[in-house]
């Protein structure tokens, strides 16, 4: 296959990758200002009820749960500049190298493209795992 191919492949699989880090980092953003709402409402209750129990039990693990949303949140934002530089560094390649040059930034981009991908199926373990003991019951 000629390197070009897997060049525009790679910018392919890249936009789509990107596509749903910006859909996952748009839906746990709404959750997180959710949940923020709800606890300044629960404190509020707080304030007012005189230190209730449940109240604070309630406020400690909406805190906890929009702290671990952060989290997520924030490994995010670094898969979609990685996802950015990667797709740059594939358009650039493709489009302003020329042959021997190209060779060698095409096996720097797969190797790269291995580790990234790598990385996004740990991720993925982690927050299956995280999954999986937050949604005990």
């Amino acid at each position: 296959m000629e390197i070009n191919n897997i060049l525009s492949d790679l910018i392919t699989l890249y936009f789509a990758i990107l596509g749903i880090l910006f859909g996952i980092f748009t839906v746990l953003l709404s959750f997180i200002l959710s949940k923020r709402d709800e606890l300044l409402v629960a404190i509020e209750d707080l304030r007012q009820n005189n230190k209730r129990p449940v109240l604070v039990k309630k406020v400690s693990l909406l805190k906890s749960y929009i702290n671990h949303l952060k989290k997520v949140n924030a490994w995010c934002i670094g898969d979609i500049l990685g996802t950015i530089f990667m797709l740059s560094a594939c358009w650039v390649t493709l489009r302003f190298t020329h042959d021997c040059c190209q060779e060698i930034c095409f096996w720097i981009i797969v190797i790269l493209s291995a580790l990234c991908i790598v990385g996004l199926l740990i991720q993925s373990v982690f927050l299956w795992i995280n999954y999986k003991n937050y949604s005990k019951i």
